[in-house]
């Protein structure tokens, strides 16, 4: 509504602009627009306002229950945090058993699986989202470390074999 502000108001009965009217020496001039006496006012207009406000606060509410619903990965699963790698190379050194890996290998994998047969876009009342690429991006991350618990599991099954041969 204040886009109005900017739009002055005519003369009576003319298509002349108003012009400013200095009702004291130190301050600006008074604009007559079409914002103070028209809109502002209108009651109609100022609930349409509040209506709209808070459509837009409950579309972004909603828009922000769904983007969470993808955080959830990353805080679930700590598909990004830094200290795993370092958590997977202490795993391979103390030689863990093969079920525990093998679980985390399924883990990973029913986690690609589910993120990518999930619907990744969403109407969310006027927007539309499209997190496609952040379902690509956790179904991939998903497979690194699948990927990084298969190549542990080779380490230990193989020291394993040559334990076994010696």
């Amino acid at each position: 509504t204040e886009s109005a502000k900017p739009f002055m108001r005519w003369m009576h009965g003319t298509c002349l602009e108003c012009k400013p009217i200095v009702v004291h020496a130190d301050e600006d001039p008074y604009v007559f627009n079409y914002y103070e006496l028209d809109i502002m006012n209108n009651p109609n207009i100022v609930k349409l306002n509040i209506t709209l406000n808070f459509a837009l606060s409950d579309a972004f509410k909603k828009l922000e229950k769904y983007v969470d619903s993808w955080k959830r990965y990353d805080q679930g699963q700590g598909l990004w945090d830094p200290k795993r790698k370092q958590r997977l190379e202490k795993l391979a050194e103390r030689n863990v058993p093969c079920v525990m890996l093998d679980s985390k290998l399924q883990q990973f994998e029913v986690l690609a699986t589910l993120v990518q047969n999930q619907c990744a876009t969403k109407d969310i009342d006027f927007l539309f989202v499209d997190a496609s690429m952040v379902s690509r991006s956790i179904a991939a991350k998903a497979q690194e470390w699948k990927i990084e618990y298969g190549n542990v599991l080779h380490q230990n099954s193989k020291a394993m074999l040559h334990e076994m041969a010696d």
